[in-house]
């Protein structure tokens, strides 16, 4: 886990129209077989699968965070009608109004899905874009049948029948309730104090929990702590406001299962992601509320390391939009990055944006030279890649 990588979450429904709460109800699958495989491309810790959508392949996000969406491109080729209007809204809790409706089919591997509830909007954050996906197979879709997860092996699996699984055999299982778009709550704590998670494949980070820091800072060694200002997160609808967080190494409690030395961040949502879950291969059953977990052979052991600042591209320009604090950091919010050792970021065009979002040019480096132009001035600087949390 990189701290040179801002984290991504995607969308929440959080609609409150009573509409909505029945809505996510609707569908059916036609599966032939006992079990269906279906392969995965993981995009910076997200997993994408191909779907078929009136004869046309999309990459679509496979989000438990999120209802289903199709985009309004879809919406308007399939000439779907608006059954209603609500709010739906994001990782950072901003709200739009969206269209919603019904998508009479879609095929992702050899299963056919007929009459989905989705939400029509387009995805046109700039960031977002980057990761290639056309929408996203939401959890109100995925709570049709039971799917087993496999980042390892880079695989989901579908069946009506979860003990096909082998369910028995893995190691622990948590709990889950759900709301309407049927995306997974787990309740937990961190320092005692209690948090209902969401079971998110559309966040990339660890585990993220709400922005308690005085309380959780006296309750944390000095040595597993640290605090960061500035973007926190990007969700669908843009950044998360400017602010002060934190990232801590810490013991979370999922239902009663302990799990000790865990990265934890904080912001405006609670939620469990793919750099906790990708150590395990998991079965969500909407049918019993559970999720089952088995460890991989091979567990990562997550650090947090890098040079204490993140950039997005803004108007152009690579923008300094957040730091570490307290850390000896000289690069400062709102500094222009001109230039990252040999690399002239004045120079890059806006058709390679994505390409140095996704793969940060400093990220295998221990010490680079970063160039920077703050007000009317160009400053340099060397820095040293640090680990922030052991």
């Amino acid at each position: 886990m990189k701290i040179n990588a801002i984290i991504l979450l995607l969308i929440f429904l959080n609609s409150s129209c009573s509409p909505s709460k029945k809505f996510f109800n609707s569908g059916e699958v036609i599966i032939n077989n006992d079990i269906e495989v279906v392969d995965l491309k993981i995009v910076k810790e997200l997993p994408l699968c191909q779907v078929i959508i009136n004869g046309r392949n999309y990459w679509f996000l496979v989000d438990t965070g999120a209802a289903m969406v199709i985009s309004k491109e879809i919406f308007k080729e399939l000439n779907l009608k608006t059954l209603h209007s609500a709010n739906v809204g994001d990782s950072q809790k901003k709200k739009q109004t969206q269209d919603f409706c019904l998508l009479p089919e879609i095929k992702i591997g050899n299963m056919t899905f007929k009459n989905i509830a989705a939400v029509a909007m387009n995805i046109d954050n700039q960031e977002l874009k980057c990761f290639g996906f056309d929408g996203i197979v939401g959890a109100n879709l995925l709570a049709n049948l039971h799917w087993q997860f496999d980042y390892q092996n880079k695989k989901i699996m579908a069946s009506k029948n979860a003990a096909l699984f082998n369910i028995d055999s893995f190691d622990f299982s948590l709990d889950f309730t759900y709301k309407s778009q049927k995306t997974p709550y787990v309740q937990g704590k961190v320092n005692d104090k209690v948090q209902e998670f969401t079971f998110d494949t559309g966040y990339a980070g660890n585990i993220k929990i709400s922005n308690d820091l005085s309380y959780h800072q006296n309750l944390t060694a000095e040595d597993k702590f640290y605090k960061k200002s500035g973007v926190n997160s990007i969700g669908v609808y843009g950044n998360s406001a400017s602010d002060t967080t934190f990232a801590m190494k810490n013991t979370v409690t999922l239902n009663s299962t302990i799990f000790e030395d865990q990265i934890i961040d904080s912001g405006a949502s609670t939620l469990i992601g793919n750099e906790f879950l990708k150590n395990y291969v998991f079965v969500i059953d909407w049918t019993t509320n559970k999720i089952h977990f088995k460890k991989n052979s091979k567990m990562e052991t997550p650090k947090v390391d890098g040079f204490g600042f993140t950039y997005l591209f803004v108007d152009g320009k690579a923008t300094v939009m957040s730091k570490v604090v307290d850390k000896n950091i000289p690069i400062e919010l709102g500094d222009q990055i001109l230039a990252i050792n040999d690399t002239d970021f004045t120079k890059i065009q806006s058709s390679e944006f994505c390409k140095y979002f996704l793969n940060k040019i400093e990220q295998n480096d221990t010490e680079v030279a970063v160039t920077v132009k703050r007000a009317d001035e160009i400053l340099q600087f060397n820095l040293t890649k640090q680990q922030f949390l052991k």
